[in-house]
């Protein structure tokens, strides 16, 4: 469902098989501090996989994304026993970070 809201919205996302067996679900976003405190408000844990880029950590400069990637990231849960009360509340955050333009479009990435 995640990637219906955001796919209607202009939202950038990953490309995936027709069935991802994700425990998270990844989304672009522009401000990272900014859309976990959104989320926090709402009793809403998100992950953030990785806040550092392990190529500019050792020194690899062929990987030039990696750092944006790194800061860019952060993880919805799709946990399959999520209660319908709780993917109400996940859906309404989604809806406020896009409507606040913190994720990142298809034509900004």
């Amino acid at each position: 469902k995640y990637e219906k809201i955001l796919s209607k919205r202009n939202c950038f996302v990953f490309n995936s098989s027709k069935s991802p067996n994700w425990p998270l679900y990844p989304i672009a976003v522009k401000n990272k501090d900014l859309i976990f405190e959104i989320f926090h408000k709402n009793k809403v844990i998100i992950g953030d996989l990785m806040n550092y880029s392990c190529p500019e950590l050792f020194k690899i400069k062929r990987f030039k994304n990696s750092n944006f990637w790194s800061k860019s990231i952060v993880n919805l849960p799709c946990f399959p026993n999520l209660l319908i009360s709780e993917q109400k509340i996940i859906f309404k955050c989604l809806k406020d970070v896009i409507d606040k333009e913190l994720i990142f479009s298809v034509n900004e990435i």
